[in-house]
């Protein structure tokens, strides 16, 4: 057996012998020739990857000096203890045996004095295993990382050394001891220097924190206290401290109270404020108009966060008019003595770039018309950003594709560029039974059939079914969004919806119809359309003793109606947005010059704004007001027209359809009204990104009038107010909203809280 300390000394002592053992051969030929290399007891190590180290081949003239180089290589693979190179004549040259002494392999890795943490938890900190060799220096290695995941658990004096054992002359035994010492909980933290930013708003910017209600935080991880300096550094100078210290943190242990103590100590310096602020090299866009844009302003804080953010915008500006390599550099002239900065932004406009050529990779079924026709953008176009992303919400907005990117890449010509749309697409046909609960509809059963992305050609077939306690209908819709690959959508619609709310309202409804619609969009994010339709609607099962106003409408109506509507739609997700507004205008026209029995028409209007906050919050507002009546010989606004509010959709604490008029004989029949508004303002946050869960806390208000009043009425009359908390999110069983509505000034006979679910599942 050949120690790993002799075999740091043999390659001298190979060499040596090797050359002595030639010198007869050398006196009688200067240059020998390789005519064989021999490699043996390579085990661990493919022979391959031995002979690819060695710069002596077959044919070269023998090398004292390469062979010396080849042991040194191959002692770099770090699996050798001894290399022994041995030299004989052969066919009229030399033969080469390079003998290899490998390290042994660990038999076992053992952990002595581990209590408080389990063993196989250390072990996936370290790299070594058994079967493996022991690399030089891994020992310390090893038993530092040991000592650094007990120092994260919070056993700041654990001691852990490793040591290696050799067991057969080709196996090793590795141990680590480990001294664990007691646990320390980290009980203070304290920011020692700084006089104008309070020590409360340091600490809030660290990642580590004290121990509190006896189970948060308190664990103390030195690499993370070391990002938590930079934090300091970072709020100071985003507060004008440009000369900020922050000196390395002194940790105390306090033995008897087994915590421990960090002190950070800063050194502020002064505040500096904005001196003066100009911008150099804008042609493009005037220098005041880029000024206002900013939320850098002389005589104001420096901020090197508001700085950045100055940069990002007036980037952003050059590239939505398509100056995509602009650059802004911003400079910054400290003057101490006045205690001010002086900021300049030099801007070096560079050329406007052009779409040189469109490239689509990933869509295997979709065809690439249909992805060309969302982007906004065309070959030879200038390129703009805000149609770049304008034409990202399209293609999410298609829900073809789990993933999109769009990336940009630069041409040989200086103002050309490729656009390269990479997508993954998922699956767009479904069939699914199933079944769910509402508050509104009750226990349900459901089936359906749908393909969204017919043929690729990105055409919407559906068909679906529900059977349930408090509805059943069935619906088919047909939507071509780029009828004759022109720019209009057509979509075809019948459905059959028998809806038996006799408990809520006092009557059941079925409906029968059909509806063709033809759209297209105007502008960027507004879309109009126009739809015409045509229904049988048969009120029955009429509740005893109801308003004289529903008795009159009992049997079967026909009603034939166009309905025309504008939205508009800036939205940054439509499945989850966190900004933007989305708005709906929309009227209806029925009977008169359109035939039918019912003469009535309806006006809405709808707006929701997303907006963020601080940190995750989405602030959500939305409002909708709602009117209608009817005209020529039909008396008042027919039943399954008239507006009720209450659920889910509209003011939460109440019952579905309970925000209502009632009857004016005193029958307490529930009647809906012609004019209707209500408004939702929501905080959404999220609580579990893996299931898409987010918190909503919302307060909701509305209100419903009948015909005897006017529309000044809606608002000078007791507006109905509910406000809650609940949650949204994406299960196995589908989509599920649990919201809890609380009604803020409950009447005689309804009730004080409400809790709204809805849910789905399909399986």
């Amino acid at each position: 057996m050949r120690s790993p300390t002799r075999s740091t000394h043999l390659i001298p002592i190979c060499s040596l012998l090797l050359l002595l053992f030639l010198s007869p051969l050398a006196a009688a030929q200067d240059q020998p020739l390789i005519t064989q290399i021999d490699v043996e007891g390579a085990r661990k190590v493919e022979e391959a990857t031995v002979r690819f180290k060695l710069k002596s081949r077959v044919g070269d003239p023998y090398s004292p000096e390469v062979v010396r180089e080849d042991i040194k290589a191959l002692y770099g693979l770090g699996y050798f203890e001894d290399i022994v190179v041995q030299a004989a004549v052969f066919e009229g040259g030399l033969r080469l045996i390079f003998q290899l002494h490998e390290k042994p392999s660990i038999q076992t890795v053992r952990l002595v004095g581990n209590r408080k943490l389990a063993a196989d938890k250390i072990k996936t900190k370290i790299d070594l295993v058994e079967g493996s060799i022991v690399p030089p220096g891994s020992l310390i290695k090893n038993a530092e990382k040991i000592r650094l995941f007990y120092e994260e658990e919070g056993y700041y004096q654990a001691q852990v050394t490793g040591q290696e054992e050799r067991i057969s002359p080709s196996e090793t035994a590795v141990t680590f001891n480990i001294v664990e010492g007691e646990k320390f909980d980290l009980g203070e933290i304290r920011i020692v220097g700084n006089s104008v930013l309070k020590e409360r708003d340091i600490k809030g910017k660290l990642q580590t924190s004290e121990l509190y209600l006896f189970f948060f935080g308190g664990t103390l991880k030195r690499e993370e206290l070391q990002r938590d300096l930079d934090r300091i550094r970072a709020y100071y100078l985003d507060n004008g401290f440009l000369d900020i210290v922050v000196d390395e943190p002194e940790i105390r242990i306090e033995e008897r109270r087994r915590r421990l103590r960090v002190v950070i100590r800063v050194q502020e310096g002064i505040q500096y404020r904005i001196g003066e602020l100009s911008i150099k090299g804008a042609s493009l866009f005037p220098e005041a108009e880029l000024l206002k844009e900013m939320r850098s302003q002389v005589g104001g804080i420096f901020s090197r966060e508001a700085l950045q953010r100055d940069v990002v915008t007036i980037t952003d500006r050059y590239a939505e008019r398509g100056y995509l390599f602009a650059d802004v550099s911003p400079v910054t002239d400290i003057q101490r003595a006045q205690g001010t900065a002086s900021v300049s932004l030099e801007i070096s406009e560079g050329r406007q770039a052009f779409i040189n050529r469109i490239e689509i990779v990933g869509n295997v079924r979709t065809r690439d018309k249909v992805l060309r026709r969302e982007l906004r953008l065309v070959e030879g176009d200038v390129f703009s950003s805000q149609r770049l992303q304008a034409g990202r919400r399209s293609l999410e907005g298609l829900d073809f594709f789990e993933e999109i990117k769009l990336d940009t890449r630069r041409t040989a010509e200086a103002d050309q560029v490729d656009l390269l749309v990479e997508v993954k697409e998922k699956a767009t046909g479904s069939f699914s039974i199933g079944g769910g609960f509402s508050s509104v509809d009750g226990a349900m059963g459901v089936a359906s059939i749908s393909q969204r992305n017919l043929f690729g050609l990105g055409k919407r077939v559906a068909l679906s079914g529900q059977l349930g306690v408090n509805a059943n209908r069935v619906n088919f819709v047909y939507t071509d969004p780029h009828f004759l690959d022109t720019n209009f959508l057509t979509e075809v619609r019948a459905y059959n919806n028998d809806n038996k709310y006799s408990d809520n309202i006092g009557y059941n409804n079925q409906t029968i119809g059909g509806s063709l619609t033809l759209g297209h969009r105007i502008v960027e994010e507004v879309f109009a359309s126009l739809t015409y339709y045509y229904e049988w609607v048969d009120i029955y099962n009429v509740t005893a003793g109801v308003s004289p106003l529903i008795q009159r409408q009992v049997g079967t109506t026909e009603t034939s109606a166009m309905t025309f509507a504008l939205a508009r739609d800036t939205r940054d997700s439509f499945i989850e947005p966190t900004q933007g507004t989305r708005a709906r205008l929309q009227g209806t026209y029925a009977g008169g010059l359109l035939g039918a029995e019912n003469n009535f028409f309806k006006t809405s209007a709808e707006a929701s704004w997303y907006h963020p906050i601080v940190w995750r919050l989405v602030g959500h507002l939305r409002g909708n007001v709602q009117y209608g009546d009817a005209f020529s010989d039909t008396p008042e606004l027919p039943l399954q027209e008239r507006f009720y509010l209450g659920g889910v959709n509209t003011v939460r604490g109440f019952r579905n359809f309970t925000i209502s008029p009632k009857d004016p004989l005193g029958t307490s029949t529930l009647t809906g009204g012609n004019k209707a508004y209500f408004g939702n303002l929501e905080l959404l946050f999220p609580v579990l990104e893996q299931m898409r869960m987010r918190g909503v806390l919302f307060f909701d208000f509305g209100n419903s009038l009948d015909e005897r009043s006017t529309f000044g009425d809606l608002f000078s009359s007791q507006v109905r107010m509910g406000a809650g908390a609940g949650i949204r999110f994406q299960s196995p069983v589908g989509a599920i909203r649990l919201e809890w509505g609380f009604n803020l000034m409950p009447r005689e006979g309804e009730r004080r809280q409400v809790l709204h679910f809805t849910a789905g599942a399909t399986f």
